[in-house]
């Protein structure tokens, strides 16, 4: 595996391996640009999780009951809100390291935004699920940071997808990680012939079935 990302280091140096995952041509530092911001947005949503809970703690929810629109206006606000802060943070931090490692930014606008929005909102319904468990859970934080971990681990962001067993890689399927990863990557590729709406509507997909587990788990939230 080293020899191979080594051979990734130039720009014309690209990943030519014969593998089980398609991965497109990108240089070394464009591939972890796209493996690692998942990482670190994922890993800022794990924290952004806490919120619910902590307001739940300070009677705010209660108070919210009260109000038009009760709970479901604070939480389709704290969804929004979450959302538009990982949308924000995914578009700083993919810039600020291409600008570092002048990574290619030639991609058609559309690109990015579509994948920085599958990114972001499939990362915000993951954050939210995590928030909704935190409301009736003290182990939904620890759960958060484990099982963050564990999808960066199966989603190809910090090993190689092609370095797991074939298994792993039929998993990474199911994670938003690998989609958000490989949209990054066909941005970074410089071929406009590659479409990232595949991977779009995966991530869509992806943080609506996370989304629809949230609100099955709602009811729980007013356990004590």
């Amino acid at each position: 595996m080293f020899d191979v990302l080594t051979r990734a280091l130039g720009r014309n140096e690209i990943y030519d391996e014969v593998t089980l995952a398609t991965i497109p041509d990108v240089s070394f530092p464009e591939y972890f640009t796209a493996a690692l911001t998942i990482v670190f947005v994922s890993f800022l949503g794990v924290r952004g999780s806490r919120l619910l809970a902590e307001e739940k703690e300070l009677g705010v929810l209660d108070r919210f009951r009260t109000l038009p629109g009760g709970v479901l206006s604070l939480y389709v606000g704290k969804f929004i809100a979450m959302f538009l802060l990982l949308l924000l943070q995914t578009a700083l931090i993919v810039g600020m390291a291409s600008l570092m490692f002048k990574n290619y930014l030639g991609a058609a606008p559309l690109s990015f935004i579509l994948v920085f929005f599958g990114t972001a909102f499939s990362v915000a319904a993951w954050s939210f699920l995590l928030a909704v468990i935190g409301l009736f859970s003290r182990g939904a934080e620890l759960l958060g940071y484990v099982g963050t971990f564990f999808l960066a681990l199966i989603g190809g962001n910090i090993y190689p997808l092609f370095s797991l067993s074939e298994s792993l890689q039929t998993a990474s399927d199911f994670t938003f990680n690998k989609w958000a990863m490989h949209g990054m990557l066909k941005v970074f590729s410089g071929n406009h012939s590659l479409s990232v709406w595949p991977e779009t509507m995966m991530l869509l997909a992806i943080g609506g079935a996370l989304l629809v587990a949230a609100v099955v788990l709602l009811p729980l939230t007013g356990r004590k």
